[in-house]
């Protein structure tokens, strides 16, 4: 019961820390803010790179009790399409933010599937 618990607080915490350093940036620019819309995807992108750490994390750990996780990057992905239609409700350009967007997206499901085959053939697993 105890390996359940703690799979369940870290998709939980690292679900929750992922989507908060994802729309952070986002929900910080106010329209009267001088921003250049052309380099509004940096404001994505950068956001998203951190946002694999906890990816990461949660995959190595579901890896070692014998698991995928599907829960956090599917929650950061979600997050990623709200903070692309809060940054063209911004004045973003759509010519930049949805290719972006639709990269950070590849990039956390490629880093989960990932780091779940390196827990698994690398992390010795839980007792």
């Amino acid at each position: 019961m105890g390996g359940r618990r703690n799979l369940l607080f870290t998709t939980v915490m690292s679900a929750v820390l992922a989507v908060a350093l994802v729309l952070y940036y986002p929900v910080l620019i106010e329209p009267g803010d001088d921003v250049a819309a052309g380099l509004m995807f940096l404001v994505l992108l950068f956001p998203g790179l951190a946002a694999g750490l906890p990816i990461i994390f949660s995959a190595l750990v579901h890896a070692r009790h014998g698991r995928t996780d599907r829960w956090v990057p599917g929650a950061a992905s979600a997050a990623v399409v709200v903070a692309v239609l809060v940054l063209l409700g911004k004045d973003g350009r759509p010519g930049s933010l949805l290719p972006t967007g639709a990269v950070v997206i590849a990039m956390f499901v490629a880093t989960s599937l990932l780091a779940s085959w390196a827990g698994r053939r690398f992390v010795p697993a839980a007792e």
